[in-house]
């Protein structure tokens, strides 16, 4: 299979009630975000997520796709782990990395390079739609310290969850939504 074969896939995702009663908080294996995937791409497999990724692996095209994990899902996940009432939502998986799964220690696909493909419409707020990248190597995970803590979505970027709380003056908030009416 050639980098010019793959076409990574865009899919909306659908997160209902069920995934997130569900879900574990601050799992980064087992979150409403985690469920809603695999309820809906029965073929993938270890999925895990945090605020900045959304990673899977698909056996049967020998790849692992990663994902920026788009906004809504990045602040469905933060106020979820701080125990907030989170609604069903939808979300679309944007700018894609596909990278060959390994067999025996030897990846499957020899892409050499990595390749991209820009799909250059403009967005509402002034982007690019998505940028899709074939081969090369995925950016690292950082691993925790010791093995039972491996899914607590703690450390790096997947700490933010914790601690934080917003203090500021949020009328400017209110009154864009009075605006909007």
């Amino acid at each position: 299979m050639t980098t010019d074969e793959i076409k990574i896939p865009h899919p909306k995702i659908q997160i209902l009630e069920e995934d997130i009663n569900k879900a574990c908080r601050r799992d980064h294996r087992n979150c409403m975000l985690v469920l809603a995937i695999k309820r809906q791409l029965p073929n993938v497999e270890k999925v895990t997520v945090d605020l900045m990724t959304i990673r899977f692996s698909d056996p049967e095209k020998g790849l692992r796709f990663v994902y920026h994990t788009p906004q809504s899902g990045k602040e469905a996940l933060a106020h979820f782990d701080q125990g907030d009432i989170v609604k069903p939502f939808g979300m679309r998986l944007g700018s894609g990395h596909a990278t060959s799964l390994k067999k025996g220690g030897q990846r499957i696909h020899k892409f050499g390079l990595p390749s991209m493909e820009i799909k250059n419409r403009p967005t509402s707020t002034g982007g690019i739609e998505r940028t899709d990248t074939v081969g090369g190597t995925t950016a690292p995970v950082q691993r925790p310290r010791h093995p039972s803590h491996s899914s607590v979505r703690v450390f790096g970027y997947r700490g933010w969850t914790s601690g934080w709380e917003f203090k500021g003056d949020r009328s400017h908030l209110q009154e864009n939504d009075q605006n909007k009416k």
